[in-house]
Protein backbone atom coordinates (compact mmCIF):
# COMPACT_ATOMS: atom_id res chain seq x y z
CA UNK A 1 0.00 0.00 0.00
CA UNK A 2 1.61 3.55 -1.14
CA UNK A 3 1.62 6.32 1.58
CA UNK A 4 -0.96 7.71 -0.39
CA UNK A 5 -3.68 5.39 -0.26
CA UNK A 6 -2.67 4.69 3.87
CA UNK A 7 -3.28 8.54 4.42
CA UNK A 8 -6.88 8.40 2.03
CA UNK A 9 -8.08 5.43 4.40
CA UNK A 10 -7.22 7.41 7.41
CA UNK A 11 -8.65 10.77 6.11
CA UNK A 12 -11.83 8.55 5.24
CA UNK A 13 -12.31 7.14 8.62
CA UNK A 14 -11.58 10.79 10.12
CA UNK A 15 -14.66 11.85 8.01
CA UNK A 16 -16.89 9.21 9.26
CA UNK A 17 -16.27 9.20 12.78
CA UNK A 18 -17.14 13.06 12.27
CA UNK A 19 -20.13 12.71 10.38
CA UNK A 20 -20.97 9.81 13.00
CA UNK A 21 -20.71 12.37 15.63
CA UNK A 22 -23.05 14.89 14.09
CA UNK A 23 -25.93 12.27 14.80
CA UNK A 24 -25.61 12.37 18.20
CA UNK A 25 -28.81 11.43 20.13
CA UNK A 26 -29.36 8.66 17.28
CA UNK A 27 -27.00 6.21 19.19
CA UNK A 28 -28.61 3.33 20.98
CA UNK A 29 -26.11 2.47 24.04
CA UNK A 30 -26.52 -0.51 26.49
CA UNK A 31 -23.38 -2.62 26.99
CA UNK A 32 -20.96 -0.91 24.48
CA UNK A 33 -20.47 2.63 26.05
CA UNK A 34 -17.19 3.61 24.77
CA UNK A 35 -16.94 1.33 21.62
CA UNK A 36 -16.59 5.15 19.74
CA UNK A 37 -13.92 6.90 21.01
CA UNK A 38 -13.34 10.32 19.37
CA UNK A 39 -10.41 12.29 19.25
CA UNK A 40 -10.83 16.40 18.05
CA UNK A 41 -8.21 17.52 15.52
CA UNK A 42 -8.48 20.87 15.98
CA UNK A 43 -9.29 23.75 18.29
CA UNK A 44 -12.04 26.17 16.82
CA UNK A 45 -9.78 28.80 15.90
CA UNK A 46 -12.02 31.89 16.31
CA UNK A 47 -14.75 32.62 18.91
CA UNK A 48 -18.14 34.88 19.12
CA UNK A 49 -18.98 37.69 21.90
CA UNK A 50 -22.52 36.66 22.84
CA UNK A 51 -24.76 39.33 22.39
CA UNK A 52 -26.26 40.62 25.77
CA UNK A 53 -29.95 42.23 25.88
CA UNK A 54 -28.89 46.03 26.01
CA UNK A 55 -26.36 45.68 23.34
CA UNK A 56 -29.88 43.57 21.26
CA UNK A 57 -31.43 47.08 21.70
CA UNK A 58 -28.87 49.29 20.78
CA UNK A 59 -28.81 47.43 17.68
CA UNK A 60 -32.32 48.27 17.04
CA UNK A 61 -32.35 51.33 17.60
CA UNK A 62 -29.30 51.81 14.60
CA UNK A 63 -30.97 48.76 12.49
CA UNK A 64 -35.09 48.24 12.67
CA UNK A 65 -36.52 44.62 12.02
CA UNK A 66 -37.25 43.71 8.94
CA UNK A 67 -39.69 40.97 8.20
CA UNK A 68 -41.45 41.54 4.78
CA UNK A 69 -44.28 42.65 4.46
CA UNK A 70 -44.63 43.79 8.11
CA UNK A 71 -43.07 47.03 9.72
CA UNK A 72 -41.41 47.22 12.59
CA UNK A 73 -41.45 50.79 15.20
CA UNK A 74 -39.52 50.27 18.02
CA UNK A 75 -41.78 52.19 21.36
CA UNK A 76 -40.04 53.83 24.13
CA UNK A 77 -42.60 53.32 26.91
CA UNK A 78 -41.71 54.31 30.52
CA UNK A 79 -40.96 50.91 33.39
CA UNK A 80 -39.36 49.40 30.04
CA UNK A 81 -37.15 46.49 31.13
CA UNK A 82 -37.42 46.45 34.66
CA UNK A 83 -38.19 43.79 37.06
CA UNK A 84 -41.37 42.21 35.82
CA UNK A 85 -41.75 44.39 32.91
CA UNK A 86 -41.10 43.67 29.23
CA UNK A 87 -37.72 44.38 27.63
CA UNK A 88 -39.00 46.23 24.65
CA UNK A 89 -42.17 47.41 22.30
CA UNK A 90 -43.23 47.70 19.14
CA UNK A 91 -45.61 48.94 17.07
CA UNK A 92 -46.04 46.18 13.96
CA UNK A 93 -48.00 47.07 11.13
CA UNK A 94 -48.92 45.38 7.48
CA UNK A 95 -47.41 48.12 4.93
CA UNK A 96 -48.50 50.73 7.01
CA UNK A 97 -51.95 49.83 7.96
CA UNK A 98 -53.67 49.11 11.03
CA UNK A 99 -51.12 47.80 13.18
CA UNK A 100 -50.20 45.92 16.75
CA UNK A 101 -48.71 45.99 19.67
CA UNK A 102 -46.25 43.93 20.76
CA UNK A 103 -44.50 43.53 24.59
CA UNK A 104 -41.38 41.97 23.70
CA UNK A 105 -38.62 39.41 26.37
CA UNK A 106 -35.15 39.95 24.51
CA UNK A 107 -32.80 36.87 25.30
CA UNK A 108 -28.92 37.25 24.31
CA UNK A 109 -28.58 33.30 23.66
CA UNK A 110 -31.32 31.30 21.24
CA UNK A 111 -31.16 27.77 23.58
CA UNK A 112 -34.42 26.27 23.37
CA UNK A 113 -34.61 27.00 27.61
CA UNK A 114 -34.06 30.32 27.23
CA UNK A 115 -36.45 30.49 24.22
CA UNK A 116 -39.28 28.99 26.24
CA UNK A 117 -38.93 30.95 29.14
CA UNK A 118 -38.78 33.97 26.82
CA UNK A 119 -42.38 32.77 25.53
CA UNK A 120 -43.71 32.42 28.91
CA UNK A 121 -42.80 35.77 30.45
CA UNK A 122 -43.68 37.22 27.11
CA UNK A 123 -47.05 35.67 27.28
CA UNK A 124 -47.44 37.33 30.94
CA UNK A 125 -46.63 40.75 29.58
CA UNK A 126 -49.40 40.32 27.35
CA UNK A 127 -51.81 38.45 29.07
CA UNK A 128 -51.54 41.51 31.80
CA UNK A 129 -52.07 44.23 29.37
CA UNK A 130 -55.67 44.09 27.05
CA UNK A 131 -55.00 44.70 23.51
CA UNK A 132 -51.49 43.47 23.24
CA UNK A 133 -49.61 40.59 22.12
CA UNK A 134 -46.50 38.27 22.65
CA UNK A 135 -42.96 38.23 21.42
CA UNK A 136 -39.98 37.08 21.51
CA UNK A 137 -36.74 38.27 20.40
CA UNK A 138 -33.17 36.53 19.93
CA UNK A 139 -30.19 36.90 17.60
CA UNK A 140 -31.03 34.16 15.77
CA UNK A 141 -34.21 31.65 15.25
CA UNK A 142 -33.49 27.90 13.28
CA UNK A 143 -36.86 26.81 11.55
CA UNK A 144 -37.41 23.99 14.49
CA UNK A 145 -37.79 27.08 16.97
CA UNK A 146 -40.04 28.93 15.07
CA UNK A 147 -42.26 25.81 14.53
CA UNK A 148 -42.43 25.43 18.38
CA UNK A 149 -42.96 28.97 19.05
CA UNK A 150 -46.03 29.09 16.68
CA UNK A 151 -47.49 26.35 18.10
CA UNK A 152 -47.22 27.86 21.37
CA UNK A 153 -49.15 31.21 20.08
CA UNK A 154 -46.18 33.15 20.63
CA UNK A 155 -44.63 35.46 17.82
CA UNK A 156 -41.00 35.48 17.58
CA UNK A 157 -38.33 37.50 15.41
CA UNK A 158 -34.48 37.63 15.22
CA UNK A 159 -31.52 39.80 14.45
CA UNK A 160 -31.16 37.68 10.84
CA UNK A 161 -34.29 38.12 9.44
CA UNK A 162 -36.34 34.82 10.73
CA UNK A 163 -39.52 35.07 12.18
CA UNK A 164 -43.25 33.89 13.03
CA UNK A 165 -45.73 37.00 13.75
CA UNK A 166 -49.01 35.97 14.94
CA UNK A 167 -52.20 37.55 15.59
CA UNK A 168 -55.67 34.96 16.01
CA UNK A 169 -57.27 35.47 12.97
CA UNK A 170 -55.71 38.14 11.60
CA UNK A 171 -52.13 37.54 10.75
CA UNK A 172 -49.94 34.95 10.55
CA UNK A 173 -46.46 35.56 8.45
CA UNK A 174 -43.37 33.12 8.58
CA UNK A 175 -39.86 33.96 7.42
CA UNK A 176 -36.82 31.36 7.49
CA UNK A 177 -33.77 30.06 6.24
CA UNK A 178 -31.18 33.19 6.84
CA UNK A 179 -28.05 31.88 7.90
CA UNK A 180 -27.12 32.46 11.57
CA UNK A 181 -24.79 36.02 11.53
CA UNK A 182 -24.65 35.47 15.74
CA UNK A 183 -23.07 31.80 16.72
CA UNK A 184 -22.24 32.18 20.08
CA UNK A 185 -19.57 30.17 21.97
CA UNK A 186 -18.80 29.44 25.66
CA UNK A 187 -16.29 27.41 26.84
CA UNK A 188 -17.89 24.20 26.02
CA UNK A 189 -18.75 24.08 22.46
CA UNK A 190 -20.78 21.41 21.83
CA UNK A 191 -21.88 19.26 24.43
CA UNK A 192 -22.07 16.37 21.68
CA UNK A 193 -18.58 16.13 20.25
CA UNK A 194 -15.60 14.35 22.36
CA UNK A 195 -14.67 13.81 26.25
CA UNK A 196 -18.17 16.19 26.74
CA UNK A 197 -20.24 13.28 24.41
CA UNK A 198 -19.50 11.24 27.43
CA UNK A 199 -22.25 12.39 29.70
CA UNK A 200 -25.14 12.67 26.86
CA UNK A 201 -24.29 8.82 26.66
CA UNK A 202 -24.34 8.32 29.98
CA UNK A 203 -27.71 9.64 30.54
CA UNK A 204 -29.17 7.61 27.54
CA UNK A 205 -27.61 4.47 29.23
CA UNK A 206 -29.25 5.35 32.57
CA UNK A 207 -31.60 8.07 32.58
CA UNK A 208 -31.29 9.44 36.19
CA UNK A 209 -28.89 10.14 38.67
CA UNK A 210 -28.47 11.83 42.42
CA UNK A 211 -25.88 13.94 41.51
CA UNK A 212 -23.34 15.74 39.66
CA UNK A 213 -20.35 13.45 40.68
CA UNK A 214 -22.31 10.46 40.06
CA UNK A 215 -22.46 10.60 36.23
CA UNK A 216 -18.54 11.04 36.81
CA UNK A 217 -18.30 8.29 38.61
CA UNK A 218 -20.39 6.10 36.09
CA UNK A 219 -18.45 7.20 32.92
CA UNK A 220 -15.22 6.64 35.20
CA UNK A 221 -16.16 3.42 35.57
CA UNK A 222 -16.51 2.29 32.07
CA UNK A 223 -13.09 3.38 31.37
CA UNK A 224 -13.97 6.84 30.40
CA UNK A 225 -11.30 9.78 31.58
CA UNK A 226 -13.29 12.86 32.05
CA UNK A 227 -13.18 15.88 35.11
CA UNK A 228 -15.92 16.94 37.49
CA UNK A 229 -15.55 20.26 35.85
CA UNK A 230 -16.14 19.07 32.41
CA UNK A 231 -19.25 16.56 33.17
CA UNK A 232 -20.74 19.90 35.38
CA UNK A 233 -20.96 22.43 32.02
CA UNK A 234 -21.55 19.34 30.20
CA UNK A 235 -24.99 19.01 32.22
CA UNK A 236 -25.57 22.59 32.51
CA UNK A 237 -25.56 22.74 28.43
CA UNK A 238 -28.06 19.57 28.09
CA UNK A 239 -30.31 21.28 30.38
CA UNK A 240 -30.32 24.56 28.01
CA UNK A 241 -31.34 22.23 25.16
CA UNK A 242 -34.04 20.34 26.97
CA UNK A 243 -32.44 17.79 27.47
CA UNK A 244 -31.95 17.05 30.74
CA UNK A 245 -33.66 18.22 33.93
CA UNK A 246 -32.42 19.09 37.28
CA UNK A 247 -34.93 18.71 40.31
CA UNK A 248 -35.25 17.61 43.78
CA UNK A 249 -35.01 13.82 42.47
CA UNK A 250 -31.52 14.95 41.24
CA UNK A 251 -30.67 14.87 37.41
CA UNK A 252 -32.90 13.10 35.04
CA UNK A 253 -33.10 12.48 31.01
CA UNK A 254 -36.62 14.65 30.17
CA UNK A 255 -39.27 12.55 28.72
CA UNK A 256 -39.40 11.09 25.61
CA UNK A 257 -35.17 11.15 25.29
CA UNK A 258 -34.58 8.01 25.91
CA UNK A 259 -32.84 6.06 23.24
CA UNK A 260 -34.96 3.23 21.44
CA UNK A 261 -34.51 -0.35 22.83
CA UNK A 262 -32.36 -2.41 20.07
CA UNK A 263 -35.13 -4.86 18.70
CA UNK A 264 -35.26 -8.32 19.43
CA UNK A 265 -33.51 -10.47 17.24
Amino acid sequence: MTPWNAFAKIKARIDFLDWLVSCAGKFVLRENFLQLKIFPRRKLARTWKVLTERQIIEQLKREPLQLYPLDFVLVELPALGGPGQPDAAFDISWRGKRGYRFLAEIKGRATPQAILTAAHQAKGYAFDRSGTYPLVLVPYLSPARLDELEKLGVSAVDLCGNGVVQVPDQWLVVRAGNPNRFPDSEPLRSVYRGVASLVARAFLAKPTFARVSDVQSFIQERAGAITLATVSKAISRLEEDLIVSRGAEGLRLFPGREAPRQAER
